[in-house]
């Protein structure tokens, strides 16, 4: 095959004479295969499958029966759990790829089975029958034309092989150069022990990608990329789709036991102010390492998702047009206006930055954004861990964290916006003669 395909090859079969020689030949071809002969637990299932070859009956010869489907499609959810593939190859004695209603019929079946296991879509869009006398070559083609027929699979496959073939490269390496002990020491004078962890990945994963980069590695996309842009294909909801990317590239699930850290995005519980509703993390990562500060910084947003029609002289006002709006004769911003600004972040005050496609939890479908605002920073009090890290505070829980560079960006926008001269500062001493003088009557 021209394509190599990247991670492992699954195959499925009571019967393993019936799959000796397409193992064997996608052996040869140095792929990674593993064989079960029944339906395989969770934990007997490898990590990145790619390609499943999945017999429909695993039992002795006999007619198909519907938990014969029913099997097949828990075997499905249990790999679907576990790693993402790509591409199934129905492979059972039971279907004629020649009879085109047969099998049909079969796929369709298959996917109402793993509806009533999963409680979910199939998880892939290629699930192809065949029949056994199907030989190697023929599932080779059949894969070429699925690749060439879909690149932006052909895109992730290439990505995932170059992968592969840097890590290598990267790792004899940074092996071979030794002298890693005097990077780590060096991190934990900068930022203390607790955060090299998680730098010393970054740190690994920017050489990686460097060698991953080469000019030979990225060279090999361009036929899918001209594919992608010369074939007029869109994604059917891009919304949705676009929704479940900015989220994957802009934000990253945290694990309930790490410390809170610069980034950390929370929300209330339970909340009366919604322009209180929303908080992110903005005290330096170097304070929070060095255990410096005895609060959280924190500046707050309020959550929107759509702008509902309103009148201006009524309570009908969202709070965020009360917030956003500039009021010229008593009338607020023009409705059409103020959502142009949400959408494209332009034309706001400095003090504010929008965060997109927010959400609850990992599983949820359903997106929000959140518009900060810098004017309004608090410190939080938190619990600390027996380490000296800060835990969530009480009151709060933490969605995600923003990532590198976009929380640099916004740490850089808090800073251009707060780091100003401003008015001096009254002593506190004054203050009190202040008050007093205040609350004189005459």
């Amino acid at each position: 095959m021209t394509l190599k395909i990247p991670g492992k090859v699954l195959v499925i079969d009571n019967r393993y004479e019936d799959v000796r020689d397409i193992i064997t030949s996608l052996w040869h071809d140095g792929q990674g295969i593993v064989f079960r002969d029944t339906l395989p637990s969770e934990e007997a299932i490898p990590s990145n499958v790619r390609l499943i070859i999945l017999d429909l009956m695993l039992r002795e010869d006999g007619d198909i029966q519907p938990e014969d489907y029913e099997q097949a499609a828990l075997a499905l959810y249990r790999i679907s759990k576990r790693t993402s593939f790509f591409l199934v190859a129905v492979w059972s004695i039971h279907v004629d790829p020649q009879d085109v209603g047969q099998a049909s019929q079969v796929v369709e079946t298959l996917k109402r089975a793993y509806r009533d296991v999963a409680g979910s879509e199939f998880p892939t869009s290629f699930l192809k029958p065949f029949g056994k006398n199907i030989g190697q070559q023929q599932l080779e083609r059949e894969i070429q034309g699925w690749v060439a027929s879909n690149p932006q699979a052909g895109l992730v496959f290439k990505w995932e092989d170059a992968v592969e073939d840097s890590r290598d490269g990267a790792v004899s390496k940074l092996v071979d150069i030794g002298g890693i002990d005097a990077i780590v020491r060096s991190m934990t004078q900068e930022l203390g022990e607790q955060a090299v962890p998680r730098e010393m990945l970054n740190l690994l994963n920017r050489i990686l990608v460097r060698h991953a980069s080469k000019e030979d590695r990225v060279r090999t996309l361009s036929p899918l990329v001209s594919s992608i842009l010369t074939g007029g294909t869109v994604a059917s909801s891009p919304y949705e789709w676009y929704a479940r990317f900015h989220y994957l590239q802009t934000y990253f699930p945290v694990h309930d036991s790490e410390p809170l850290w610069t980034g950390d995005i929370l929300k209330r519980t339970s909340c009366e102010d919604p322009l209180e509703e929303f908080a992110i993390v903005i005290t330096p990562a170097c304070d929070l390492a060095q255990k410096r500060p005895t609060g959280i910084k924190v500046t707050y947003g309020i959550q929107f998702d759509r702008i509902p029609v309103y009148r201006v002289d009524d309570e009908s006002v969202p709070a965020i047009v009360k917030l956003l709006a500039k009021r010229i004769g008593g009338k607020y911003k023009e409705r059409g206006n103020i959502i142009k600004s949400l959408v494209t972040g332009s034309d706001l005050p400095e003090r504010f930055k929008v965060l997109y496609f927010l959400r609850t939890s990992l599983g949820s479908e359903n997106y929000f954004h959140v518009l900060f605002d810098f004017s309004r920073i608090d410190s939080l009090l938190c619990e600390r861990h027996g380490s000296g890290d800060f835990g969530v505070p009480q009151g709060w829980q933490r969605l995600c964290r923003l990532d590198s560079p976009y929380i640099e960006d916004l740490l850089q926008k808090y800073s251009t916006f707060s780091s100003r001269v401003g008015t001096p500062s009254i002593p506190e001493a004054i203050k009190g003669e202040m008050e007093r003088k205040m609350r004189t009557t005459s």
